[in-house]
């Protein structure tokens, strides 16, 4: 780390480093232009999938169809064009939770039931949300999943780009005969189009202020770009670069670009942008919807004036290192492995947990009350930073990259 960067963190008006040492939670700032996450309005009703896992074959297209459904609906909510939410069942037991939770929290919320699929494609039809559909296919190249594989066909994330554009849901070839059936009608064919092309062609219509980065074969998380008409992405390769540079600098990225972590990161650290690891979140329309001016956690925090400066003792700390990672948190953390929050032992020694409290404000509250409510006295969390970057590549192509740092450290 460069000595400026030393010098920039110590500086009174850059309290990243400090955050991150000494607050056992963030401090929040409440009004809009200090998020970094878009707002998603608060709806009159949620609705609620039958559980996708167990969504007959071709369960994969179903499940990208259902994000679009999901996106569709949130959109229009957000721009007063509908009232409801939906919800995807994923039977996963945190998100359960949360959803339970919000339901206690905001009792005017009406939940009229479930719906299979194709119901769900006619409820929102009818009501003009949905005004046809983007044909495009499904990834069928070979290799491991968040890698960049040959011959992979990232078709899908244009159909998910133009959806929240063209108000579309994505529909593969093996569903297109079903949604004719269903009433809609062929929007856009972009099965032989590229990545390049969409973001050219509609850059204007996509919103600055947030990226999706999908590897094709994940259905998770394309329900928040489509309601944000977010451009998505993936591969380090054109567009991807240009897309980063076009962004407004502090912006989120959604998902994970996956490849070699580093480049990964670094590329989105010198563009000002935040890396958020939110490839298999779900429903975060529903779970952030209403948190425009989150509340600060009342979380016991560590006042750095107590410390004994002048206390020379060794000391060996215990800490929990993935606290970037959104997706671990609102699914899998706390209950979803003895490993980690669950663990039958934690409690019995001190031990610190990073954390990405400062994104769950924004995006999942509810998991924060749970971690406050159930740790132990010898628990401690770490605010991870407000984000994954790097803070000496932190802007880096950007002409004011120290001004766009401290103003990130300061809204964190």
């Amino acid at each position: 780390m460069s000595s400026r960067l030393w010098r920039e963190l110590f500086n009174i008006r850059n309290p990243l480093l400090l955050v991150g040492l000494f607050c056992a939670s963030p401090v929040l700032a409440g009004q809009n232009e200090d998020r970094w996450w878009p707002v998603q309005t608060l709806p009159k009703v949620v609705v609620r999938t039958s559980n996708q896992q167990e969504f007959p074959a071709p369960r994969a297209a179903l499940q990208m169809m259902v994000q679009s459904v999901a996106g569709l609906a949130a959109q229009a909510v957000n721009e007063r064009r509908g009232d409801e939410l939906v919800w995807v069942d994923d039977g996963n037991a945190d998100l359960e939770d949360w959803y339970a939770r919000l339901l206690v929290a905001r009792p005017e919320l009406r939940t009229p039931g479930t719906f299979g699929p194709w119901e769900l494609v006619d409820r929102y039809s009818k009501r003009g949300v949905i005004k046809g559909y983007i044909l495009y296919r499904l990834d069928q190249s070979q290799g491991e999943i968040n890698a960049y594989r040959p011959g992979m066909d990232c078709s899908v994330n244009i159909a998910t780009s133009l959806a929240g554009v063209l108000g579309g849901i994505i529909v593969n070839g093996e569903l297109e005969e079903e949604a004719k059936a269903h009433g809609l009608t062929l929007l856009q064919d972009v099965r032989n189009k590229t990545q390049s092309w969409y973001f050219q062609t509609y850059r204007d219509q996509f919103n600055r202020r947030m990226l999706c980065t999908q590897d094709p074969r994940k259905p998770h998380a394309r329900d928040l770009a489509i309601a944000q008409r977010a451009f998505t992405v993936y591969g380090k390769a054109e567009p991807t670069p240009a897309a980063m540079k076009w962004l407004e600098p502090l912006s989120p990225i959604l998902d994970w670009n996956g490849g070699d972590e580093f480049a990964t990161t670094e590329l989105s650290s010198r563009y000002g942008l935040i890396q958020t690891s939110t490839d298999w979140c779900m429903n975060l329309p529903v779970l952030m919807a209403g948190t425009a001016k989150p509340e600060a956690p009342k979380a016991q925090r560590l006042d750095p004036v107590t410390i004994d400066w002048s206390d020379r003792r060794s000391a060996v700390s215990f800490i929990g290192t993935d606290g970037d990672n959104v997706q671990w948190f609102e699914g899998n953390f706390f209950r979803g492995s003895e490993s980690y929050w669950n663990n039958p032992d934690r409690g019995k020694i001190p031990f610190g947990w990073s954390c990405c409290f400062a994104h769950l404000a924004q995006l999942c509250p509810e998991a924060i009350e749970y971690a406050r409510a159930t740790r132990s006295p010898n628990d401690s969390f770490i605010e991870w930073g407000g984000g994954y970057y790097y803070p000496d590549r932190f802007g880096s192509n950007r002409t004011n990259r120290w001004e766009l740092f401290a103003r990130h450290a300061r809204r964190t």
